[in-house]
């Protein structure tokens, strides 16, 4: 009688462990020199600080809101002739920062890395403490006044819209907050101004509403 052949069985291969990936270095984003000159302000820009006084006083009390968007519609109805005095304005301040570019020298980068040391040192101290425990979050009286806004949330508002048109490839919110944000940062005091004193009345207003608050609540 012959032998049954006893065939043992192969073991599957071993797969092979994948290398570890390596992590991508976070880039440092380049600290802003106060120095580096301003951004030239756009055409349209120029209009909405000269349209925003002249409604103002014809409309008095106007919302925030419908003022941006009675400036965006009257901009938009202007034709290129007519829109000439601000591409002008826009063109001569696009001179001044080229000329001022030309003249400008960054910082070092011995200087810039310096200070990019000191604040990752700083970064690092702070990642070493332990976190602080998460508070519960209080119940929110419905009679308490609206947060007020500051100058930056009623700019942002205002020219949403507008870059979302004369920037087309920008399709998310972080690339359109991200430009909103550069515009801002370029613009000199007297830019600003008109948002701040937005921000000045919103303030006055929840002060006055805050101090009526407290009162009610003293009183119950």
């Amino acid at each position: 009688t012959k032998k049954k052949s006893s065939t043992k069985k192969k073991a599957p291969p071993k797969k092979k462990k994948a290398p570890p990936k390596k992590k991508k270095k976070a880039t440092k984003k380049k600290k802003k020199d106060p120095n580096a000159p301003k951004k030239p302000a756009t055409a349209y820009m120029y209009y909405s600080k000269e349209q925003r006084l002249v409604l103002q006083e014809k409309h008095k009390g106007i919302k925030f809101g419908d003022l941006s968007k009675k400036i965006s519609a009257s901009w938009k109805e202007l034709t290129d002739e007519d829109k000439k005095p601000y591409v002008k304005q826009h063109e001569e301040d696009k001179d001044r920062y080229n000329n001022e570019m030309e003249n400008y020298q960054e910082p070092s980068a011995s200087e810039s890395s310096s200070e990019s040391d000191q604040s990752s040192d700083e970064e690092d101290s702070k990642k070493k403490k332990k976190p602080a425990k998460k508070k519960q979050k209080k119940e929110k009286d419905p009679d308490q006044p609206k947060p007020k806004t500051n100058a930056y949330m009623y700019f942002q508002k205002d020219q949403r819209e507008i870059i979302k048109k004369e920037n087309p490839l920008l399709k998310s919110v972080p690339d359109i907050a991200r430009k909103i944000g550069a515009i801002w940062r370029s613009m000199g005091e007297e830019d600003k101004k008109p948002y701040v004193d937005l921000a000045e009345k919103d303030k006055e207003r929840y002060d006055r509403e805050m101090e009526e608050f407290k009162k009610k609540k003293e009183k119950s």
